[in-house]
């Protein structure tokens, strides 16, 4: 799709849209120039986020990393610490540079992005 879109195609529709939406595009891309299915722009939409966070990540030490997602397995910065025999103090402090390289302000918000992404397992709550 994004191949299409930068060879020029004005529109987009993928092949489970309803039929109206065909009589929709044309309407759009003669009034405006462009049109996504909606469902379509969701995707990407939310693709760009992701992308955006990954990039993110991607610019996190392999230290911070390790971190990161030892707290995203949701041990304390003692238990962090200590598996990595590295100082608690130390811990906290690549735990306020991991946050603000993600633009995070809790441990929660850390665990959620990691487990959106895919770095760690969402806990099963039965």
């Amino acid at each position: 799709m994004t191949r299409a879109i930068k060879a020029g195609a004005k529109g987009y529709l993928v092949k489970n849209s309803e039929p109206e939406q065909l009589t929709t595009a044309v309407i759009d891309i003669a009034a405006s120039g462009s049109f996504l299915s909606p469902a379509l722009a969701q995707r990407l939409a939310i693709g760009s986020v992701k992308d955006e966070t990954n990039e993110e990540i991607k610019k996190l030490t392999p230290r911070e990393f390790d971190i990161f997602c030892l707290l995203a397995q949701g041990k304390s910065t003692k238990e962090v610490a200590s598996h990595l025999h590295l100082s608690y103090k130390t811990i906290c402090n690549n735990s306020t540079t991991i946050k603000d390289k993600l633009g995070i302000k809790t441990l929660s918000e850390l665990a959620l992005l990691a487990s959106r992404h895919g770095i760690v397992k969402s806990p099963d709550i039965s």
